[in-house]
């Protein structure tokens, strides 16, 4: 039996209402919310704070036998697990500009 951690009924009741990572969810249904509620506090002039979050850049900052213990959990079998880590792992990251990618990388 073949599961999908993404579709995964049981993992998708877990993720806050808040997070467009879901199924069915976009980027602009996000900007929308977070235009609508920037506007509905400012016409009730409250104060209030948003934070953004990139987390295409957190991969090297996972304690990854933390991770896997948690994906064990929730049914990702051992292989995918292993395949996942061994590939972030293995990743080099540069930075690219409008100059081109640069001579210094860390990871890998």
């Amino acid at each position: 039996m073949t599961t999908s951690i993404i579709l995964n009924p049981a993992i998708i009741i877990l993720i806050a209402v808040e997070q467009y990572s879901r199924p069915q969810r976009s980027c602009i249904a996000h900007a929308l919310n977070r235009r609508l509620t920037a506007d509905d506090r400012r016409s009730k002039r409250l104060a209030w704070a948003m934070a953004m979050s990139d987390l295409t850049g957190c991969y090297d900052r996972i304690v990854h036998n933390a991770a896997a213990l948690a994906l064990l959990r929730l049914g990702v079998s051992h292989a995918k697990i292993h395949s996942m880590f061994k590939t972030i792992q293995r990743m080099i990251h540069r930075v690219r500009t409008a100059f081109g990618d640069s001579e210094i990388f860390y990871g890998g």
